[in-house]
Formats: C-alpha cells, sequence, structure tokens
C-alpha cells in the first residue's frame, strides 16, 4: 500500500491515478463526495472511465469503500454519449453481479434494478436502437460487441420489448447467453 498526500487542490484537478491501467493495482481516491475527485468522469477516456468505474466496484465489494460510492459515480456519468462498448461492458457486468450477490435478499436486488432502470435503461435502450436490435453490415467493431452487451443490461429491468427482441435473436442462435 502507498499513499500519496497533495494539499494543493489545484494541482489536482484532472489527475488520473494508474492511467490505462499501467500498473496491476486499484485506484481509491480518498474523497467524501464525488465532487471532490481529482477529474470529471465525463472528461477522460472511455479507457480511464472503465478503470475508474471497474476500481470503485472492486474496491467498494472488496469493503475498502463505500458501497455507495461508484453508484453516486453512475449518477454524474453522461450516458447520452457513452457509446464505448468497453465502459457498457463494465457496467453491465458490475450490475449483474451485485444482483447476482443479493439474489437472497430481493429488495435491495429490486434496488440495484430499479438504479439501472432509473439511470441506465433509456440510454441503453436508445443506443440499441440506434445501432440496430441486429447485427448488420454497417456495424463497426464497437457496435458489434455493445449490441449483446446492451440486451444483458437490458434484460435487468424486464423490459417487455428487451424481452421479445432478445427471444427473436434466441430463435436465430443469437446472443443465447441473455436468457
Amino acid at each position: 500500500e502507498k499513499t500519496f498526500v497533495l494539499s494543493n487542490k489545484d494541482i489536482l484537478c484532472d489527475m488520473v491515478l494508474n492511467p490505462e491501467r499501467r500498473g496491476f493495482y486499484r485506484v481509491m481516491y480518498d474523497v467524501q463526495s464525488i465532487s471532490d475527485l481529482p477529474f470529471n468522469i465525463n472528461m477522460v477516456s472511455s479507457i480511464v472511465q472503465k478503470q475508474v468505474l471497474e476500481d470503485m466496484f472492486s474496491l467498494a465489494l472488496g469493503g475498502y469503500q463505500d458501497i455507495n460510492m461508484p453508484f453516486l459515480l453512475l449518477k454524474t456519468l453522461d450516458f447520452e454519449n457513452l457509446t464505448s462498448h468497453n465502459v457498457w461492458d463494465s457496467l453491465t457486468t458490475n450490475m449483474h453481479i451485485f444482483c447476482s450477490l443479493l439474489k437472497n435478499h430481493k429488495p435491495k436486488q429490486n434496488e440495484i434494478k430499479q438504479f439501472v432502470k432509473k439511470y441506465m435503461a433509456n440510454y441503453a435502450a436508445n443506443l440499441l436502437h440506434a445501432i440496430g436490435p441486429d447485427d448488420n453490415s454497417r456495424d463497426t467493431v464497437d457496435s458489434a460487441k455493445l449490441r449483446p452487451i446492451l440486451y444483458k443490461l437490458l434484460s435487468l429491468v424486464d423490459d417487455d420489448r428487451i424481452i421479445s427482441l432478445a427471444k427473436f435473436q434466441f430463435k436465430k442462435n443469437k446472443y443465447n447467453y441473455i436468457l
């Protein structure tokens, strides 16, 4: 464990530790609120966004950080402009991990699902609509990877439209892991 104390708040603007995961360790920012972070999550690259989110979720799950911190950070994330499959994959994976860990605590599990529904689902559904519900010749690598991730995230909120789309894709032998 290594601790760095920087007292001048001015030099902390836009400072991300271990950018793009050059080292094999987690970074915990000792902050009381998200506004205390030394960077704006929406102003860093998608690689750094994923890194910060995964660090926060891992540290929270390990008991090293307040469990609410990653969720507070998510509330500030600009989902409307979030198109990186890497970030969506991290978010989807972590939401499913939390729901899985809370499978015997339905009220808490439902809180996670409601969080996804309130803060993420509409943006994910709009993005899925924008790239199309099925593979096509115009797909970029990012959209081809993003589509099943979005289906998987939206499966958490039990949206009838997504369930019927997923069933249709399942019949075509695609995205089987969603169901």
